[in-house]
């Protein structure tokens, strides 16, 4: 009776080497159409990114949080999103359409911490800011300023900085001319690049490191590599970057791989003209995209490793035919990727100028990856909550690599199973019952716990517990199993599933698809209607067992059938979980031109959802 709710959700599994992948599909937010998540967590539970609004035209800020993506609120601002990393995401924020009063400052660069937003204080006289691009634990943010040129009144030039979220600025050593940071690890040593005063932005750029210890080293100096600007600096010492740029500052020929030990590795890929690094993490594998000369405007992905560069659609099967995989955005230390897809009916011009089809998040099959849990909601209403010794669906990701329903071999005895296929759940630390495991959804009988107010809900399974995941529970909370389908949203109309008195089931045929099995019900008649939620029983049946017999509910359960109040002969569980109302179809029932009228049941005063509705003769 449960129903088994799908998602937009692709598992896919490629031969890459030795890792295989599952892909995810990452959905923007609401009214954000044009997106792109830059940075994601270890655990892949959070991440941050920016998207374009399209109507009013303005930027926006978005996080990831276990699955869903959401737009930042900021109020009278837009925001464009900087770096990010685990509990500190960098944007600034500027007045939109005007200038508007609040605790934000306006027009400054904040850092989003603990669910806030703190304003860094301004750089000094004369410095604004330019480009945000990495940011460390330590909260250092590698930051691009604009810095006066002393001889050209009101010029200025790009020069490399590390700024404290507190409001420390320190500039980093150049060589005269424009300086440019790129990357920070969590040591603090910084990466970017710098021209020498009056060199040629192209031709003389140096790729530097700056130590945390301070100083500056010319990597250039070091291989006979043309190097160009480093895109990230793991916390091995290891450096990933593009070769020297060109007109038009694309990168020309291949990207470089430093070991930290002095040992420079070009990164090549068959058929590229340049190579555009984005991300290293600290297993030393570096993401990006490259170009060919026959696909101007075009992004391919790539991926590298231990000496080896792979495109990504290469190694990845089953996307849709007119889909690929274009630029890697971000890897995290788990071997994660975030990568953006393209319909290939698009425009050239729009996909050169960034606009993404999708994004989509890429596992190794030997990442661990822990269970997310997004929802936690009635398995017959579909509404947020849990009730003792009612059935619930839990949606997320990650939950389990199977898909399958309990059988007789899963009890002992007369027993529930507290797990299946490696899954387990427990409500308020109580372990429920699960019934229905799948990537997506588990469904589960919640345990007879008195508690009632907030509690938390974890699945757990071979890869380790989620983060708990807090929802309201209920003494009770009623509910009619109905056709509306988990993936419907409140308040869209559904039937409810009812039967007559000999098991033909109550509905118009010409809807369900049925053919004499089903027909409307009369008024006068009794019919069985089925749901969860309604609470205790008179005589205690613990959750975990079955129900050998069926017995009362303890509370008085009434309803009404188009508007009027029916006579309920029997309230009582009959299965696990499953609540049964045999009620009379009162007379004088209001219902639609099609003959359907709204059922509503009532128990300790809470009643199921409105928008229910029953088959019933009248006007046919």
């Amino acid at each position: 009776m449960v129903s088994k709710f799908i998602l937009t959700l692709g598992f896919i599994t490629a031969c890459f080497g030795q890792n295989s992948y599952t892909t995810t599909q990452i959905h923007p937010p609401p009214g954000v159409p044009i997106y792109g998540l830059t940075w994601i967590s270890d655990d892949a539970k959070t991440g941050f990114g920016g998207g374009l609004v399209t109507s009013p035209f303005m930027t926006q800020c978005i996080t990831y949080q276990d699955g869903l993506t959401t737009a930042l609120s900021t109020p009278g601002f837009q925001c464009s999103a900087g770096p990010a990393t685990t509990g500190i995401y960098v944007m600034s924020l500027s007045p939109y359409p005007a200038v508007s009063s609040g605790s934000v400052q306006i027009g400054n660069v904040v850092a989003y911490t603990n669910g806030k937003f703190n304003p860094i204080p301004p750089p000094p006289d004369g410095i604004t800011f330019y480009l945000l691009s990495s940011v460390n634990k330590k909260g250092q943010i590698a930051a691009t300023m604009r810095c006066p040129i002393a001889s050209v009144p009101g010029a200025s030039l790009p020069c490399a900085y590390l700024i404290t979220v507190d409001g420390t600025y320190t500039r980093l050593p150049d060589m005269g001319g424009v300086s440019s940071v790129t990357g920070i690890n969590d040591a603090g040593d910084a990466v970017g690049y710098v021209v020498p005063l009056n060199g040629d932005p192209y031709l003389d750029i140096h790729a530097v490191l700056w130590p945390h210890t301070g100083g500056m080293t010319d990597l250039t100096t070091l291989t006979s590599m043309k190097l160009g600007a480093p895109a990230g600096i793991n916390s091995k010492g290891q450096i990933a970057g593009s070769s020297a740029y060109g007109p038009g500052d694309v990168p020309g020929g291949p990207g470089f791989f430093y070991d930290a030990a002095g040992n420079f590795s070009p990164i090549l890929i068959s058929g590229a003209s340049s190579v555009r690094l984005t991300s290293i993490n600290d297993r030393g594998e570096v993401v990006g995209s490259y170009r060919t000369p026959a696909g101007i405007g075009l992004d391919y992905p790539l991926y590298y490793s231990n000496g080896v560069s792979k495109d990504l659609n290469t190694a990845i099967a089953n996307l849709p035919v007119d889909m690929y995989l274009s630029a890697v955005s971000y890897i995290n230390n788990v071997g994660q990727m975030v990568v953006g897809a393209v319909f290939s009916k698009q425009p050239i011009g729009a996909v050169d100028n960034g606009t993404q089809g999708s994004q989509f998040l890429l596992t190794p099959s030997n990442a661990t990856v822990l269970p997310l849990v997004g929802s936690v909601k009635n398995a017959a209403s579909h509404l947020d909550g849990v009730a003792s010794s009612a059935w619930i669906e839990i949606k997320g990701q990650n939950l389990t690599q199977t898909t399958r329903s309990w059988s007789a071999a899963d009890f002992i005895g007369n027993k529930l199973p507290t797990g299946l296929e490696g899954v387990s759940v427990t409500i308020n630390g109580v372990p429920a019952y699960p019934n229905y495991v799948s990537p997506i959804q588990v469904n589960v009988l919640a345990p007879d716990d008195p508690a009632t107010g907030q509690v938390q809900v974890q699945v757990i399974n071979s890869q380790g517990a989620s983060i708990p995941f807090t929802v309201a529970k209920s003494e009770v909370l009623p509910a009619l199993f109905n056709t509306q389908g988990s993936a419907s949203s409140a308040n869209t109309p559904g039937l409810v599933i009812a039967t007559h008195a000999d098991g033909r089931q109550v509905a118009m045929p010409s809807v369900f698809g049925c053919t004499a099995a089903c027909s409307p019900a009369n008024p006068g008649e009794t019919i069985v209607l089925y749901g969860t939620g309604f609470g205790a029983t008179k005589t205690p049946v613990p959750a975990g067992q079955l129900v050998g017999t069926p017995v009362g509910l303890e509370n008085q359960v009434s309803v009404t059938i188009g508007g009027q109040q029916a006579a309920v002969n029997y309230a009582g569980r009959t299965s696990s979980g499953l609540d049964q109302l045999n009620v009379v179809l009162p007379s004088g029932m209001q219902t639609s031109s099609d003959g359907s009228a709204l059922v509503v049941a009532t128990v300790k005063g809470v009643k199921t959802p409105d928008y229910l509705y029953i088959a019933t003769t009248i006007g046919q």
